[in-house]
């Protein structure tokens, strides 16, 4: 019974990591290394279609900062999704052929 206890903290600690205490430097732990391998894996997807049909024009927000699995900064991500929007709405417009 104490290793399942030991086993589901250690879970639970890698999910919801405690923001007051001092980063530690540990190998990556298993959901790391699956939200690394699924995020890599979607890219070389995003590239390889992009190639055969390129965009005419790209929105990429600056969004390394927030984990696969961090829903509780979904305000943060949306509010980097409208900067984006912003930043490249005179590139948007032009290629609408609409005035701002």
């Amino acid at each position: 019974m104490d290793t399942l206890t030991t086993s589901l903290r250690e879970y639970s600690a890698a999910l919801f990591p405690d923001t007051n205490s001092k980063p530690k430097e540990t190998a990556p732990g298993l959901m790391d290394a699956l939200a690394a391998s699924i995020n890599i894996m979607q890219d070389k997807i995003t590239r390889s279609r992009m190639v055969g049909d390129p965009p005419e024009i790209l929105l990429t927000p600056s969004l390394e900062h927030i984990g696969l699995l961090e829903f509780h900064r979904a305000a943060e991500a949306i509010a980097e999704g409208y900067d984006t929007v912003e930043r490249m709405w005179p590139e948007i417009n032009r290629l609408l052929g609409t005035k701002s």
